[in-house]
């Protein structure tokens, strides 16, 4: 499979992304707040803590469908999120 080369093509910004939209926090109930509580909603989830990770050097290297609920992760190693891979000792800094 070749996977087009986006980053070479400046005019291709925004390949499959949403439109752009407002920034809100969905509740089923009223909050009396806009943003600043809302981890209160039932609807919201925080994304942070240890994440299985596994770092391929090119995207052509990836011979699994890692994304599957069944897929065998038992290679990949654990890092905390939010954080930047690289700092986690994968790959380089940019």
């Amino acid at each position: 499979m070749k996977i087009p080369c986006y980053y070479e093509d400046i005019h291709a910004l925004h390949v499959n992304t949403m439109p752009r939209r407002a920034y809100y926090v969905p509740a089923s109930r009223r909050m009396g707040d806009l943003v600043e509580n809302r981890e209160a909603s039932d609807r919201f989830q925080l994304l942070n803590g240890d994440w299985k990770f596994l770092w391929y050097p090119s995207p052509e290297d990836i011979k699994s469908a890692f994304y599957e609920t069944d897929a065998d992760v038992g290679a990949f190693r654990e890092i905390p999120v939010p954080s930047c891979w690289q700092t986690q000792g994968y790959d380089r800094n940019q």
